[in-house]
């Protein structure tokens, strides 16, 4: 690649069956990499019922896509949290909040910018 040329990708949510594949691919990617069991937080479950915790409109499952492949080159979920009152002293109000999750970026495409957008694009629907 051309290291002057900036590399292309499209972030889109997952709602297409094989979106949501993509997306059970991505995360097992992500907990292979961990290297970690994440049973103690229902991981099987969570990747059964996707979108789950996950849906629109409140929370949302990001992929970034290879403009010229199409490739899935990583993703992140983001789901809706409510702060505990002692939490919300001094706080705005009507302030959202939310829990990044599962953050991956394939190998193959680190160095691109791709978890960078796909961060900057969870915060812009939370």
């Amino acid at each position: 690649m051309d290291p002057s040329r900036e590399p292309s990708f499209t972030i889109r949510q997952a709602a297409a069956p094989d979106d949501l594949a993509s997306v059970v691919d991505c995360f097992r990617a992500y907990t292979e990499w961990l290297n970690m069991d994440l049973t103690f937080q229902d991981f099987a479950t969570e990747l059964s019922t996707l979108p789950g915790k996950y849906a629109p409109p409140k929370g949302a499952l990001l992929l970034a896509y290879d403009a010229e492949t199409n490739q899935v080159l990583g993703c992140i979920a983001l789901r809706p949290i409510e702060l505990q009152s002692n939490y919300k002293a001094g706080r705005e109000p009507n302030t959202r909040y939310c829990e990044l999750k599962r953050l991956y970026v394939y190998p193959e495409a680190r160095g691109r910018k791709v978890a960078r957008v796909l961060v900057t694009t969870a915060l812009q629907i939370v």
